[in-house]
């Protein structure tokens, strides 16, 4: 068993993913068309990976599930190659196979992702419905310099992921509190962020705030279109392609909770589509998840190849 040499960039550093947005979105410079390859790729890594510590995959298996859920063989092998030089895969070989596994950091990664999936978009100010809300802001004010375009990128998308919105120019908010050093973990923003805990005080209105920094009516079309594509789905979870269905599931239920506030519903439009995207995507995972999972066991090709590496 030989472990596969990692090209160029992955052994200078260059490109590392350091968390589920980079992962995902890379530096910026990447297509739309890139993303759902990715987000496949990454899904079937958190859901049949992440947890199996030291159990490598057949890369061959990988391409083949990605290619079921409707990724181009060309494409879900660039997928799997890219997230080897980012970090977050290695290959080893069997034989004449590759196999690749998850690295730590990838698995951390992985989590991050597996949090947001398992996180509801249903708030309550007293906790009946979903999570509860402490009824305070969060508020982080940036400037970086045109030369940090990239840092500045990023730091961006990591507050969209985040939950956060633009209430102007350079100051953007939230309605939780965010992990502040996952936010700008790799970034130097020392002098450049500042961080504040708030409450919104009259005459100012919360729901006319939300409206107008949040695109709702883009986020309340997604959940629709989650709920169109996969409501009454668990009845076939017994199909022979509930693995990539699951996959694609997973996937478009990261589109669907992708920039959404995470306020409480009063502050919503009545009827709000997220309450019941969260009841189908609740109903499909727990249908698909447990017979995915035992697909992915048995006919796939496994091989165990010891403790997880650090991307090299």
């Amino acid at each position: 068993m030989t472990k596969v040499e990692d090209s160029p960039r992955n052994r200078t550093g260059n490109g590392i993913a350091s968390d589920w947005v980079s992962a995902l979105d890379g530096t910026g410079s990447e297509r739309a068309a890139w993303r759902r390859p990715q987000s496949l790729a990454l899904c079937f890594s958190g859901a049949f990976m992440y947890r199996r510590a030291g159990l490598y995959v057949n890369s061959g298996d990988f391409v083949r599930v990605l290619g079921q859920a409707g990724v181009a063989e060309r494409a879900a092998r660039t997928t799997v190659a890219r997230m080897v030089e980012r970090g977050l895969l290695v290959r080893e070989r069997a034989g004449r196979r590759t196999y690749v596994g998850v690295t730590r950091p990838g698995r951390s990664i992985l989590q991050e992702g597996d949090v947001r999936i398992r996180r509801g978009p249903v708030v309550s100010r007293d906790g009946i419905i979903g999570s509860r809300w402490g009824g305070r802001w969060t508020l982080i004010g940036f400037s970086l310099p045109e030369a940090r375009r990239a840092d500045r990128h990023l730091l961006r998308s990591r507050l969209l992921w985040a939950g956060f919105g633009c209430l102007q120019d350079g100051l953007w908010i939230a309605a939780e509190e965010p992990n502040l050093a996952e936010l700008t973990r790799g970034l130097d923003l020392d002098g450049h962020l500042h961080m504040f805990r708030s409450e919104l005080v009259e005459p100012a209105d919360p729901a006319a705030m939300i409206a107008q920094v949040w695109d709702l009516g883009a986020i309340a079309e997604r959940y629709e279109q989650f709920v169109r594509r996969w409501e009454g789905a668990e009845t076939s979870a017994d199909g022979p392609d509930v693995l990539p269905r699951h996959l694609a599931m997973l996937s478009d239920w990261l589109d669907a909770v992708r920039g959404d506030p995470h306020v409480p519903l009063e502050y919503l439009p009545a009827d709000w589509p997220g309450v019941r995207a969260q009841q189908v995507f609740s109903r499909v995972r727990v249908a698909f998840a447990p017979r995915a999972r035992r697909l992915a066991e048995e006919e796939l090709d496994w091989q165990p190849f010891g403790e997880e590496p650090t991307a090299s």
